[in-house]
């Protein structure tokens, strides 16, 4: 029997009948001989800093350094030294993917609010304050400050995420603009302040986070809106409806008037012709 993976441990067999072990020893075919080779499995022993000697059952350490995973390779006679560096790419992958969905969002709300006088054209939401005020919420949930936070990094702005060109009065524009360099001399200088930033309780992306919750929500802004425009519509159709079939009464009536006046008119026409005939007659015998 091997493991690798778990270290040192205690392996009993019994076959729970209180007799001799021998015939489950058998069917397992174990060696049960003085000769047979018994590897024994260990612990890891590792010290951080001098510290206690501490024993782990893998090789891998996910508890000795808050946020790092140690794996230990082999056997040492000698310390070795880990170096431990703040992962700072993963942190702008990660803002670079929030700006641009959050950039996606306010360019598809501008594309379909704003009106152009020159093709004189609207878009489909254009003049829906639903719309227009989800986006006011938005921009101020990006440009909130994190009440929480007592370091200078207690907005977006301050750590080099503003809704404008770098440089641009904040709030000038409706998307955001990321300041590498800004954003990485914040993380730099205070890691765990960037962090509070953007996961307290209050702060920007919280405020931005429970506003979208609420306004997907079954009973939020946008199913509201969504059922407001649902029930418009039936109207709509029902109005239609309702013209329809009066159009239809008209069309009836009027095809039954003016196959009347047709009919008239015949009948007229028939009385004239005969009324003629019939003073024809009288001329000729006179």
């Amino acid at each position: 029997m091997q493991n690798k993976s778990t270290g040192a441990s205690v392996v009993t067999v019994d076959d729970n009948n209180g007799n001799d072990n021998a015939g489950l020893i058998s069917a397992l075919k174990l060696d049960s001989s003085s000769s047979a080779v018994t590897t024994l499995g260990q612990n890891a022993i590792y010290s951080i800093n001098g510290g206690a000697s501490k024993s782990s059952t893998s090789n891998t350490i996910t508890n000795a350094i808050s946020g790092a995973t140690i794996t230990l390779a082999g056997t040492l006679d000698t310390t070795a030294t880990i170096t431990i560096a703040q992962d700072s790419t993963t942190a702008l992958t990660n803002v670079k993917a929030f700006v641009t969905a959050y950039n996606d969002a306010m360019t598809w709300v501008i594309e379909n609010t704003k009106v152009d006088a020159a093709t004189k054209t609207r878009g489909v939401f254009a003049g829906d304050s639903a719309i227009t005020a989800m986006q006011s919420k938005l921009r101020a949930a990006i440009n909130s400050a994190a009440s929480s936070i007592s370091t200078t990094y207690k907005t977006l702005p301050s750590i080099g995420l503003s809704s404008g060109a770098v440089g641009s009065t904040v709030g000038t524009t409706n998307t955001l603009v990321l300041d590498e360099s800004k954003f990485a001399a914040a993380l730099a200088a205070d890691s765990s302040a960037v962090s509070s930033l953007f996961g307290s309780s209050g702060g920007p992306l919280d405020t931005l986070k429970t506003y979208l919750v609420a306004a997907t929500s079954f009973s939020g802004l946008i199913y509201s809106s969504q059922t407001s425009a649902d029930t418009q519509l039936r109207d709509l159709d029902k109005r239609i409806s309702t013209m329809q079939q009066r159009l239809d009464d008209k069309q009836a009536s009027l095809q039954k008037k003016y196959s009347d006046l047709e009919a008239a008119m015949s009948k007229l026409q028939a009385q004239s012709s005969s009324l003629s005939s019939q003073l024809a007659g009288l001329n000729k015998s006179g």
